[in-house]
């Protein structure tokens, strides 16, 4: 998704309006499916461009604990100066362009990856798989016969039981 900014470096126009959508399905391993738009503008600011888009994602995302499938929205505002030339400043504050176009398939992908959450639950009172028989604890009792007790905390538990 190549968005060619060269009228507005070249002041041929003011503003560039940007409408863009694209399929973030296994963006990273928790995401199932889903689609990021992107809605905003360019401006010209003589000497750069200002890029201020509203990025909403839509998404079907499994849970960490649990590992249900469930609807996950947000919105973000991405805010870049873009620039075609960088003179010792720091690179994370602003969008080099390459020959007056910007790669804005990679740019909003950088963004929503710094941005993502690092865990999805699918309630914040998720109590996830029993590690013994593998049931969702949100929707039934474990069926596992015996508790099994983890071999590193046994003298605990006889400690326990005097």
């Amino acid at each position: 998704m190549i968005i060619d900014l060269k009228p507005l470096i070249c002041g041929e126009k003011r503003e560039l309006n940007i409408d863009e959508s694209f399929d973030i399905s296994g963006l990273t391993a928790d995401i199932v499916s889903g689609t990021a738009q992107l809605r905003g503008k360019c401006i010209d600011r003589v000497g750069f461009v200002d890029m201020s888009l509203d990025v909403e994602l839509d998404l079907i995302v499994s849970c960490s604990r649990c590992a249900t499938d469930h609807k996950f929205k947000e919105s973000y505002k991405m805010e870049y100066p873009l620039v075609t030339a960088l003179d010792n400043e720091d690179t994370d504050e602003f969008v080099l362009l390459t020959d007056g176009k910007l790669d804005l398939l990679e740019t909003a992908t950088e963004f929503i990856l710094i941005n993502l959450p690092s865990i999805y639950l699918c309630d914040e009172d998720c109590k996830g798989v029993c590690p013994g028989c593998g049931v969702n604890l949100n929707k039934g009792e474990c069926k596992c016969e015996g508790k099994e007790v983890d071999p590193r905390l046994a003298k605990l538990l006889d400690y326990l039981k005097k």
